[in-house]
């Protein structure tokens, strides 16, 4: 959604360095077992001066390290583009999206359409709370007749530009 144009891969890893990462060492044995490739480092460890960070740092240090993940300026310059229109072009994916569940809901070879906006009780309330200003432009669906169904729709599929 950043840049609008499909030129440029990249996106941004949030973490509100809120979680206790320790506290569920078991779920999460990169950040709290020692990691080899850093003289025995145990991230949950390293970041308790700086609180619950250990995702973060980890990610930091392994990744621009291991992978250099850092943006390529011109790619920075193509998302900077992109951003001026970002309001506007997902203000119409949200529409288009609204528009499409619908269709599909009221389509007869549909059993299930998943999308936020159509979802109800612990669902929707959630979509409701999280999702401010829309509820995105990902829609998926079932078709009646299952799995055989879907691979001839799939078959069939013809895409137009």
């Amino acid at each position: 959604y950043i840049g609008g144009h499909g030129t440029s891969i990249g996106g941004a890893i949030i973490d509100g360095g809120n979680f206790d990462w320790a506290a569920h060492a078991e779920r999460f044995p990169l950040l709290t077992q020692p990691d080899d490739a850093y003289h025995g480092a145990i991230w949950t460890e390293a970041a308790k001066p700086l609180g619950p960070i250990a995702y973060i740092l980890r990610a930091r240090v392994k990744l621009l390290r291991d992978l250099g993940a850092a943006v390529a300026p011109q790619n920075a310059f193509q998302f900077i583009q992109g951003l001026e229109t970002l309001p506007l072009r997902l203000h119409q994916h949200n529409e288009n999206a609204i528009e499409v569940a619908n269709f599909l809901a009221r389509h007869p070879a549909v059993s299930h359409v998943i999308f936020p906006g159509l979802q109800s009780g612990e669902d929707r309330r959630r979509a409701d709370l999280y999702l401010k200003g829309g509820y995105g432009g990902l829609v998926g669906f079932e078709l009646k007749g299952g799995v055989e169904a879907g691979r001839r729709f799939i078959d069939a599929l013809k895409l137009f530009y």
